[in-house]
């Protein structure tokens, strides 16, 4: 079982999501938690590596488990609603970054497994995220 942290950023309807260097699937911003590290702290931490921007705020969105779009194991994600200051930029481990809708998921954008059986359909419902 892999565990893992990640930020849910919202901007007008859009959810950011990066791809690694090496990958073809867009994920949140996040990643595996170091020793003796938080959960939050992992969240801000990853963030910043990631894509270069303070976390000023943490709400918590929720845990999901689903088998990984990535490495051939099950994946627990613990998702937090980020509010930052700064301007995203990708970091050297990051290839590209964007501001998805649905239309994306809808067209076929791969995005990781517990993105697409949980955070999209939570997102859907709840009215945060747009075409």
């Amino acid at each position: 079982m892999i565990i893992k942290c990640a930020g849910i950023i919202l901007e007008n309807g859009k959810l950011l999501v990066v791809r690694k260097k090496g990958s073809d699937v867009f994920l949140s911003p996040g990643g595996k938690i170091e020793r003796g590290e938080s959960l939050q702290d992992c969240v801000i931490r990853e963030i910043k590596e990631e894509i270069d921007v303070d976390v000023q705020g943490l709400h918590f969105m929720g845990t999901y488990t689903s088998q990984s779009a990535i490495e051939n194991n099950r994946i627990t994600l613990h998702a937090w609603f980020v509010e930052f200051s700064g301007v995203v930029k990708a970091s050297s481990e990051i290839e590209e970054i964007r501001w998805i809708g649905l239309g994306d998921i809808e067209t076929g954008l791969k995005v990781g497994s517990v993105f697409l059986d949980h955070v999209i359909p939570y997102l859907k419902s709840k009215g945060l995220i747009a075409n």
